[in-house]
């Protein structure tokens, strides 16, 4: 009887194995090739990203660099558009306005304050000023330069000091300037420039002048030009012309050029005293010695003495003149004529009392002490006496005076005015005022 084979089970089986190894193997080959298709997936993915994200940004740099643009242009458009509106709303006077500046400007120098001046006043062409501030403002103007040319005008036609030229050019009379324009203008005038003098000035260079010089700078051509203005309209010393080109209330130039300026000039010094002695005479009565004090002070016209007695010599103080009123002393006495001083004598004396209470006492005195008008006494007294005036109506407005600024009892008033302290009247006299002004 054949025995039954026993199957081996399918896992013992070699062929099984076999097959599952190259089934793994192919199963790993696989695998690999997926993960590098997915690593290369991963990698295309993200270099897609990269490339998305940076386009995504010059879209948007695109976009914001046209809405930029747009942006620009708009605003353009807008003010182009505003100023086409503004320039449909300007006025015709305000347009006409901006059309005569310009027209100022082509023929002459402004300042801004001047124009508008100019534009605005009724001496002007009389705008209204909001139409002639909006005319200046439309202007491209260098106010600077402005001031320049009206320096250099000024300059052809007067002589200035930088000072003077300062002074017109940012006076309220003058220009009008500021300060900063008015000194650039100066300083683009160069007045140290040294200039050739003509031989006609030259010849009339002064004998006494230490200095002989061909040529001279701006600054002492305008000195020399301004000294000779000076003397054709007025009297001066040599100190005094001095003082007028150098000092602040003056013409300004340095002390130096204002004296090599007098010094280029052929003048008769004592000539210049006479005649400023004549004109002191012909607006006020003087004695001999308070005009040549006038003649000599610091105060006055600096005259030297020698100059002040050649000109009070030449006003004959002690000759006589016919006088219209028949003169009389104390006595009753008459003459029909008066020497020059006590002429002035009696017309200072009466130009006293229009202004002041006098007895006459005091009125001497005034008239003849050298605190005073410095006449000789007699010719004091001589002119007091051909007055006519009541001496205790003169009390009474003496009186009057002193009580408008301090209290008196009686007997205090009639010593303060008949004291030689005090007004110098007559007992009699003060007693009167005092009882006239109720003491």
């Amino acid at each position: 009887m054949a025995r039954n084979k026993t199957k081996k089970p399918v896992y013992k089986r070699f062929w099984f194995w076999t097959i599952l190894i190259l089934a793994m193997l192919v199963i790993g080959n696989f695998g690999d090739e997926g993960s590098t298709e997915q690593t290369e997936s991963t990698s295309n993915s993200e270099q897609a990203a990269s490339e998305e994200s940076e386009s995504k940004e010059e879209v948007e740099a695109s976009t914001k660099e046209k809405g930029e643009k747009e942006s620009t242009e708009k605003g353009s458009e807008k003010a182009s558009k505003e100023k086409k509106e503004e320039n449909n709303t300007i006025t015709t006077s305000q347009k006409n306005a901006v059309q005569e500046a310009e027209d100022y400007l082509e023929f002459s120098a402004f300042s801004r304050e001047g124009l508008l001046n100019q534009l605005s006043s009724e001496a002007g062409s009389g705008y209204p000023l909001e139409d002639a501030e909006y005319a200046v403002d439309q202007l491209d103007v260098d106010w600077n330069e402005q001031a320049v040319k009206s320096a250099e005008n000024y300059m052809e036609v007067s002589a200035f000091s930088e000072q003077e030229l300062k002074q017109q050019l940012t006076s309220d009379a003058g220009e009008g300037f500021t300060e900063e324009q008015a000194q650039y203008a100066i300083d683009q005038i160069d007045f140290s420039k040294e200039e050739t003098v003509s031989e006609e000035s030259s010849e009339e260079s002064s004998a006494d002048s230490s200095e002989s010089e061909s040529d001279m700078t701006t600054s002492q051509k305008n000195a020399l030009q301004e000294a000779e203005s000076y003397l054709e309209y007025t009297a001066f010393s040599k100190l005094g012309l001095i003082d007028q080109l150098s000092s602040d209330y003056g013409s300004g130039y340095p002390r130096e050029d204002a004296e090599f300026a007098v010094n280029q000039l052929d003048v008769n010094w004592n000539e210049q005293a006479v005649k400023s002695a004549e004109s002191y005479l012909e607006y006020s009565s003087f004695s001999e010695s308070g005009l040549k004090q006038q003649l000599t002070s610091d105060a006055g016209e600096k005259f030297t003495e020698k100059q002040a007695q050649y000109a009070v010599e030449q006003m004959n103080f002690g000759g006589n003149e016919s006088s219209s009123d028949e003169s009389s002393d104390e006595d009753g006495s008459s003459d029909g004529s008066m020497t020059k001083s006590k002429q002035n004598a009696v017309a200072q004396a009466e130009s006293y009392l229009e202004f002041s209470a006098f007895s006459k006492k005091g009125l001497v005195q005034q008239l003849s002490s050298d605190a005073g008008s410095g006449y000789p006494r007699e010719d004091a007294e001589f002119a007091v006496n051909q007055l006519d005036v009541n001496w205790n109506e003169q009390a009474v407005k003496s009186a009057e005076s002193y009580l408008d600024t301090m209290s008196f009892s009686r007997d205090g008033l009639i010593q303060q005015l008949s004291s030689d302290a005090g007004s110098g009247f007559t007992r009699e006299q003060a007693e009167y005022a005092a009882d006239q002004v109720g003491l």
